[in-house]
């Protein structure tokens, strides 16, 4: 039986560094069960969907869905492979929280819900014989003109899975610049899921706060195979949480030492000295930390319950041993107000990130902050996909739930991104300079052949506008600047 998977273009984009993982994995499983499996990624491979459908002729085609920004894409070619004949299967956080919707609006034939290795090999099974799928665990799909769900599955034993299989896919393609010293840098996961409750993310409800680990022999052997047949020179975990206590921390580093290569990862900010010796010293060069606000008030409203502190000391350790730090900061959560704010930024100031992510909060479904904001009839539930799409934008605010207005919010977000321009004074500072150099060239070099013509007009586009948003901001509204002291000799001095 063959397989297509495919991982839908984000719009006029063809480039996407992130490597889909979901797509890769339940690529490895499907291969090691006897199918014959093909991936096709939208974000990097140019080839026209109907030349991979002629020359494949799969008989079942299955869609990871990680955006609502892939949703138009997906149709498509849904679309094509229905009028084919070819049962589509999606798959991936938004289809499995919107599976009602995607089967209501004809966008596919089954939703994978959750985890998608076993539930997928069962529904091949039952396709490839014309039987019922009624007794295939964690799966909907739509029967007499209704939507009908089975019963949940419970999480596989992420030990028991084979290794990625890196011919399903060209890694080159997904190389990217993390850290200096590492060129080729791509990304690769050890654990699913996090056991944190934080009221604004949805993994309560598809994760169930439960962390799994893959075996780490696995996840070693990759790592080998990455670096001897495929020239990588560094690996990024995209775990959630990577190394949730100090003695698999030090298990772990103790492996990944033998296998000389830099690495980064996620994990909290409340690392001891002996844990970030012992990152760095297993090749641990980028650490990106969910800290998210600098206000303890928030901390326990959100439910990450930080120890600020603690976090403090974390990105000293970090900064005195060598690691680059990237700090997370959502802007405009539920309930914060000014003050909650200006005790954000006088954070950010005493700990001094290397980068900064600080995207506006966004409700997502599923979470609790998405059931508060219904609940209290700040959120009206778009009544279908299209309408999705349009009120889940990901770089812009639509709206405020917070004190702060959308102007405020907008002009702390270009402040904060003007602070990524110009790190922190230290010995790293030049280093860091020149890798985002290097970034940038590169990416201009690359751009008409990742992204072609209209992809790259488009992403030119795209970045003058940001540009162009970030002055604006900076500089029609100084009585906010003042208000929350945005000025760069206050962070920068």
């Amino acid at each position: 039986m063959k397989v297509l998977l495919i991982n839908p273009r984000v719009g006029l984009n063809r480039f996407h560094t992130s490597l889909p993982l979901g797509m890769l994995a339940i690529g490895s499983y499907l291969k090691s069960k006897g199918y014959t499996v093909r991936t096709f990624d939208r974000c990097v491979q140019r080839e026209n969907f109907i030349k991979i459908f002629d020359e494949f002729k799969p008989d079942v085609v299955g869609f990871s869905i990680f955006s609502f920004d892939v949703v138009k894409d997906a149709m498509k070619i849904s679309a094509y492979a229905r009028k084919s004949g070819i049962p589509v299967v999606l798959g991936g956080g938004f289809s499995t929280i919107l599976a009602r919707e995607f089967l209501s609006e004809n966008i596919g034939d089954y939703v994978v819900l959750g985890e998608g290795e076993i539930t997928m090999d069962e529904l091949l099974q039952r396709i490839e014989r014309g039987a019922d799928v009624d007794d295939v665990a964690g799966l909907a799909y739509v029967r007499d003109g209704s939507v009908r769900f089975t019963c949940e599955r419970e999480f596989c034993d992420l030990r028991q899975l084979p290794k990625l299989d890196w011919s399903l896919v060209k890694p080159s393609n997904y190389y990217t610049f993390t850290f200096p010293g590492s060129q080729n840098a791509i990304y690769i996961y050890h654990s699913k899921g996090c056991p944190g409750r934080c009221s604004f993310c949805f993994n309560k409800s598809f994760h169930k706060s439960m962390r799994r680990l893959r075996s780490d022999e696995a996840v070693c052997a990759e790592i080998r195979e990455l670096v001897d047949t495929y020239g990588a020179d560094g690996v990024i975990f995209g775990d959630e949480c990577f190394c949730a206590n100090k003695e698999e921390m030090l298990a772990f580093c103790e492996k990944l030492a033998s296998l000389d290569i830099l690495w980064a990862c996620q994990t909290r900010p409340t690392l001891t000295r002996q844990e970030v010796q012992a990152m760095y010293d297993s090749g641990c060069r980028t650490i990106f930390f969910g800290v998210e606000s600098g206000s303890p008030r928030m901390q326990k409203e959100v439910q990450k319950n930080l120890p600020l502190e603690r976090v403090k000391e974390t990105f000293e350790l970090c900064r005195e041993i060598g690691i680059y730090t990237v700090g997370s900061f959502i802007l405009g959560l539920p309930g914060e107000t000014r003050e909650d704010m200006l005790q954000t930024l006088e954070f950010i100031n005493e700990i001094k990130p290397d980068l900064m992510q600080k995207p506006f909060f966004l409700p997502a479904p599923a979470s609790k902050c998405w059931d508060d904001l219904i609940a209290q009839g700040k959120i009206e539930v778009p009544k279908n996909l299209l309408s999705w799409r349009k009120s889940y934008p990901m770089e812009t605010l639509g709206i405020s739930y917070c004190e702060l207005s959308k102007r405020e919010l907008n002009v702390i977000s270009s402040f904060l991104g003007l602070l990524n321009t110009i790190p922190p004074r230290s010995e790293r500072r030049d280093i860091y300079a020149k890798n985002v150099l290097r970034i940038f060239l590169r990416e201009v070099i690359l751009l008409p052949q990742r992204r072609g013509l209209f992809g790259g007009l488009h992403y030119v586009f795209s970045m003058g506008v940001t540009a162009l948003r970030l002055m604006w901001f900076l500089t029609a509204y100084p009585k906010i600047r003042r208000e929350y002291g945005l000025y760069l000799k206050n962070f920068r001095g």
